[in-house]
């Protein structure tokens, strides 16, 4: 299936001496399923290799999470990111099939991503060891 996707995450980090950070997302995601490719000998025999059924559900939403970590090297940082989807509307209607036998298709996809960032402008802000040594040497200096 090709299926565009919205989405609206959060993304939290929290840096651990010069290069070193911790990184979560969290949120939604909304899209709709535009084709589908069926490979299963049935569908092939018939009109559904390439084609929506009237049971079969196009709108997905759901929610994605993901954690992972990031080594920063100005200008480059490196993260490593595991990140899932998980679906909350069934790929087609639960008991279309038989009012006795219920059938779920929920989405979920996991992914490991590597991803390489380049900065365009300098860093901003101080991490936690930049402030104690910068602290140190405001405080040395006051004493010489």
């Amino acid at each position: 299936m090709e299926v565009p996707e919205v989405f609206f995450l959060s993304h939290f980090h929290a840096d651990f001496g010069e290069n070193f950070k911790l990184m979560l997302k969290a949120g939604i995601f909304g899209g709709y399923r535009m084709n589908i490719r069926r490979t299963d000998p049935v569908s092939v025999e018939t009109d559904l290799a390439q084609a929506f059924s009237d049971h079969d559900r196009r709108l997905t939403y759901g929610t994605q999470f993901g954690f992972g970590a990031g080594l920063m090297f100005d200008p480059f940082e490196i993260h490593l990111m595991a990140q899932g989807k998980w679906g909350w509307s069934s790929f087609y209607e639960p008991d279309y099939y038989n009012p006795f036998y219920y059938r779920y298709a929920y989405p979920l996809d996991l992914v490991l991503t590597l991803g390489i960032y380049y900065q365009l402008t300098p860093r901003r802000g101080h991490t936690r060891a930049q402030l104690r040594r910068m602290a140190r040497e405001m405080v040395s200096n006051q004493q010489e």
